[in-house]
Formats: C-alpha cells, structure tokens, sequence
C-alpha cells in the first residue's frame, strides 16, 4: 500500500481522520486546526514549538496533542522520516479518557513517550488505509487509537519528558513560557518587554526570528485556543468566554474568532465538537468526520 509522502498543509481548519507518512516540511509559522494530532519520529529526527517549549523529537518518540493550540515545526534532521495521523476531536470527546488527560490535552498539554512497542507501523498503515474505507474500518481504526491512548496514560505521567531543542534560544522559551502563564491578562507588548526586561522592538524581533509569527499573534491564538476549550466544555456565555479567554470586548473576540477559526463562536459551540452534542463518532466515508 502507497501511503501519502507528504506532511499536512498549514491550515486553520480539520483534517478529520487522516495518516500520512513521508519526510517533514519546515513550517513558515505555527498553526492550528481542531483536530488530535499524533507524530511519531521513525528516523531521523524533528524540532517543534509546540505548548510553548521548543521539543526534539528523536527516533522512536511519538507526541500526542491537542492542534487547537499552535504548533509549528521548525527544524528537522536530513532524511528524516515521520507518521502523521490526525483524529476529529469529536470522537476524542466521546471515548471518556480520565478527566485529568483530557483536561491535560485540551489545556494545551502534551503526551510524549518513546516506546515502540507501543506504535507498531503495520497498525499504522492499517490506520492510513482505513480512513479511506468504509465505516467499520475506520471504527476500528478509531478503537486502536484510543487503546494506545490508554496505554500511554497507564505508563507515563501526563507531562512527558522532552529534550529542550538545541539551537531554540533560552530567551525565546523564557518569552513563550511568561506569554503562557500571563496571556488572558495581557494588556500590550510593552508589559511583555517590562517583564522580560528587554526593549519591545528586541523582543518581537527575537520571537518572531525564531517562530515566524508576531509575538501578539501568538498572544492572540492563545487566548482563540482558550476561548475554543471553554466553548466545548462549559456552559458560559459568549460574553464570560471572550472576558475569560482575555478579550477586552465581544466584538474583538468576534473578529478574533472569525479570523483564525472561519465561524462564529456560536456555530462553533454548536457544531458537531461540542461534548454535549455526541452521540457516536460520525463516520463519513469521506474520513472528514467534522
């Protein structure tokens, strides 16, 4: 079987239930979609900005995350090569893993284990075949993905260990680290450069050199990531949402929202992602799901 031999396009959308395996593309800039994303590093090796640390992937390790957040890889060794899939968050939603992990992932937090007993590449390209095939493949599919899910949370502590990329800038990781902790209170660059004591025009060349996005994007998308768990898992309203993700109105949370998700906060809420709206996988033979 022929696997598709590239990595999935940048977009701010759903790639639904896809595997891909093929050698690693730079990212221009760091992206989101709203679907569970799982790499698995087979050779070479691979640097991300993923939850604002700078991870290396190596051989063997595989990383499991929510996409809502941004993420971007940034550097990666020649010849590397790496598996993709990609899980519509609804049936992320219905398959009740602890609280604690789900709270974790969709918190912006990662699962990273290297155990190769735990990917087997023949159930991946089983994987890679099924979203292509007809419901019950991809159910079954979907098992298998949630059983290895399981497993890793039986073995490891939520938080897995990483390597801290080599070449990342200690002073980026510092930025991204305090935006993490301060963004819903965020009022200006200015408080960000008083805070890491370095003149502002330092400060967003630095982040942006080592991203590729402006350092009030990343502020922004996180807050849209925020805004999207509270609009999945709780029952506030438009208005709490965007004042607790850290918007200063409802109208720039609006635009915010349009921007980066293409809908509405409410058509969000009300699509088929929302936890008080599952009722079983939906399955589409086209693999979309969402």
């Amino acid at each position: 079987m022929k696997l598709r031999q590239s990595p999935p396009p940048p977009v701010t959308e759903e790639f639904g239930f896809k595997a891909w395996r093929g050698n690693p593309t730079v990212m221009p800039a760091a992206h989101m979609h709203s679907d569970m994303e799982i790499n698995f590093v087979v050779s070479g090796g691979m640097d991300y900005f993923l939850a604002g640390q700078f991870l290396r992937l190596l051989p063997g390790q595989f990383v499991v995350f929510w996409a809502g957040a941004p993420h971007q890889m940034v550097a990666h060794r020649e010849q590397t090569e790496t598996c993709w899939v990609t899980v519509p968050l609804p049936w992320f939603m219905q398959w009740e893993l602890p609280e604690k992990i789900r709270e974790h992932l969709l918190s912006g937090g990662i699962l990273l284990d290297q155990n190769p007993e735990l990917w087997r590449e023949p159930m991946f390209a089983n994987w890679a075949e099924d979203f292509q095939g007809a419901p019950e493949r991809q159910k079954i599919a979907a098992l298998e993905i949630e059983a290895l899910l399981r497993r890793l949370a039986l073995r490891r502590k939520y938080a897995g260990e990483h390597h801290i990329q080599a070449h990342a800038p200690e002073l980026v990781t510092r930025i991204a680290r305090y935006i993490g902790q301060h963004y819903q209170e965020l009022e200006s660059l200015g408080q960000i450069a008083a805070a890491m004591k370095l003149h502002p025009n330092y400060l967003t060349q630095t982040f942006a050199k080592a991203t590729g996005m402006s350092l009030w994007d990343y502020v922004i998308r996180l807050r849209i990531a925020h805004a999207c768990r509270l609009l999945l898992l709780s029952k506030l309203s438009i208005l709490e949402v965007a004042l607790e993700a850290g918007f200063a109105s409802v109208s720039r949370f609006h635009a915010a929202f349009q921007k980066h998700c293409h809908t509405t906060p409410r058509r969000y809420r009300e699509s088929p992602h929302s936890a008080r709206r599952l009722h079983k996988p939906p399955m589409t033979k086209s693999g979309k799901g969402l």
